[in-house]
């Protein structure tokens, strides 16, 4: 007991290796500690380690199954992961046992949102301001949702609600400021946000807004003095000067827009907004490219490995013909969220295109691309299929690839794919005939040259 209490304040007070030795005393003695392994999970979660702990949590969970303290970390566990449907369950129950927490109403209303339910997202919202009405998150939140909707007379009636509540103001005129935004009535949306801004006026969000209004009316110069009015009292604002950056893109300045995304790494090291749009930017031109690649190597370990700074790098060090290390960052991506469709199917494309020799590898790519066995999409398809010749299994490669040449009939690549696993299987008649396709119909010389060196080989015969 003295031992987890310890372990606790050590949390706090940040001191991560300390935790790490008490939890491992209690667990060598206890293997079943509930509160150990409650600490346990949480340095988990913190170091990424996610599987793991939710592991460790269920374990807790089955002799403490109201523990509200166990469904929040899990349902920690299953966001990070992007995990929506189990997150929903978690939460779901979270909210049995402590209808009262506003952090987990919100996290449900933002997982049904990722799920499509935004109806069963307002009709969340709304159960939950009716015994919170003061609640000026989930009101803000459910009027950005009524807006996207289109459900504007409703979302005006929520922002009046928030209007009259202590603080609600400001955020009652910015919820306007975006209905006038959405109705393109830009003059309007431009004395909502400056009335917000008038309360609040180091608001970022507020900010953008006037910014949003200034450039739908085409009024750059305008929107770039309104930042540096910003600017002017809030020197350190990342966020502004980000907003610069897109500006003098805008203007064709792209040495400035350089510069302010520059200074917005270096007032916020660990936000990915800035590393990402100078890492678009600099992609866009062959010259910039190591300079790009550089820039994401520091943006993904700055922001401890963010999804979308390591799929754009990774995409980076395939254009660069970094393969092995394009294949790693993937791989890094995929134990993060071993659900991201485009990361798997170029982590498997790329070892069945450069690894194929090694079948570790391809048993490697193909446990990533089983998930593709009911994609409607045909890339995904003929991935697995790909993955599946590649190793041997030329009657399932053939049933994969049949159905993404079904899904994309215009694809000479799928054509190409289909016609090698045609050959394999002894179907000549059919390679032929998609190759004959190919040949008639592409424009790239490489497809064209493949389906012809595959034609001349079957005419050929079976080599000696």
């Amino acid at each position: 007991v003295a031992s987890n209490a310890l372990a606790r304040i050590k949390f706090q007070e940040k001191d991560y290796d300390a935790v790490r030795e008490l939890v491992s005393s209690v667990l060598e003695a206890a293997p079943k500690n509930g509160d150990a392994l409650i600490m346990h999970a949480r340095l988990l979660l913190r170091g990424g380690n996610l599987s793991d702990a939710v592991i460790s949590l269920r374990s807790v969970l089955r002799d403490r199954p109201d523990s509200k303290t166990v469904h929040a970390l899990l349902a920690a566990a299953h966001l990070k992961s992007r995990d929506w449907r189990l997150a929903r369950d978690i939460l779901e129950r979270l909210i049995q046992l402590a209808p009262e927490s506003e952090p987990a109403q919100l996290d449900l209303v933002r997982v049904l949102l990722r799920l499509g339910e935004a109806n069963a997202a307002v009709d969340q919202l709304e159960t939950y301001t009716e015994t919170a009405p003061k609640s000026l998150s989930a009101l803000t939140m459910l009027t950005g949702i009524l807006i996207r909707q289109g459900q504007i007379e409703e979302a005006k009636q929520i922002a009046e609600r928030m209007s009259v509540l202590e603080g609600g103001k400001p955020i009652a005129q910015a919820a306007m400021g975006r209905i006038y935004l959405q109705q393109k009535k830009y003059s309007r949306a431009l004395i909502a946000y400056r009335d917000a801004l008038t309360y609040q006026p180091m608001s970022e969000p507020y900010l953008f807004g006037i910014v949003s209004a200034l450039v739908a009316q085409k009024k750059i110069d305008a929107a770039q003095a309104q930042i540096n009015q910003f600017l002017s009292d809030k020197k350190n604002s990342a966020f502004a000067y980000n907003m610069k950056g897109d500006l003098y893109l805008r203007q064709k300045m792209p040495e400035l827009a350089y510069a302010a995304f520059h200074k917005a790494i270096e007032l916020r090291p660990n936000w990915k907004d800035p590393y990402l749009r100078l890492g678009q930017e600099l992609a866009k031109q062959q010259s910039n490219m190591p300079a790009a690649l550089a820039l994401l190597e520091q943006g993904y370990k700055k922001t401890s490995g963010d999804v979308s700074i390591g799929f754009l790098l990774a995409v980076m060090q395939q254009r660069l013909n970094k393969i092995d290390d394009a294949i790693q960052t993937y791989e890094t991506i995929l134990e993060k969220n071993p659900k991201h469709q485009i990361a798997a199917n170029n982590y498997a494309s790329l070892i069945t295109d450069h690894q194929a020799d090694d079948r570790a590898q391809l048993e490697r790519a193909l446990a990533v691309a089983e998930q593709f066995r009911t994609a409607a999409q045909a890339p995904f398809l003929d991935t697995l299929g790909w993955v599946h010749l590649k190793l041997g299994n030329v009657k399932v490669a053939v049933g994969y690839l049949e159905q993404a040449v079904e899904k994309a009939p215009e694809s000479n690549e799928l054509k190409l794919h289909l016609g090698e696993a045609y050959i394999a299987d002894g179907q000549f008649g059919l390679a032929r005939k998609n190759l004959d396709v190919v040949l008639s119909s592409t424009k790239n010389e490489g497809f064209a040259k493949r389906a012809q060196t595959m034609l001349t080989e079957m005419r050929a015969g079976p080599k000696k």
